[in-house]
């Protein structure tokens, strides 16, 4: 999956709302209602996908950008590809998520965690 395109189609959620702060329903209404992206469980995939790479964390009650949606280097989208609404199938993707999302560390963090593990206790997965 292409992690710039996906961090694009986030921002541009976010900046057609103007917030920096959305409940998880207005992010799945934008994506489906207003932007017609994708029908609402497929926008619901999205989110929990961006949830899982680190995209967007849990502040306040809602969700918000883990990466500033000032950067010129995000360009609009217009129409994601729908393979950013699918579903995670490998487990250890969907464990590393889950662990992520629990304990509020972004997934490419956590990942770099568990890989200097790996090389300290010389353990193979």
């Amino acid at each position: 999956m292409n992690k710039e395109l996906f961090k694009s189609a986030i921002a541009t959620v976010f900046r057609r709302k103007g917030k920096t702060l959305l409940s998880e329903d207005e992010f799945v209404y934008a994506v489906s209602m207003e932007l017609r992206w994708f029908n609402p469980s497929a926008a619901r995939r999205l989110l929990e996908n961006a949830k899982r790479y680190g995209l967007v964390t849990i502040r306040q009650g809602g969700i918000t950008p883990s990466f500033s949606l000032e950067d010129r280097d995000l360009k609009p989208v217009v129409s994601p590809p729908s393979e950013l609404a699918e579903e995670e199938t490998d487990i250890v993707s969907t464990v590393v998520s889950e662990l992520s999302s629990k304990l509020n560390i972004p997934r490419n963090e956590l990942l770099a965690q568990i890989n200097r593990l790996k090389r300290e206790k010389n353990i193979e997965t």
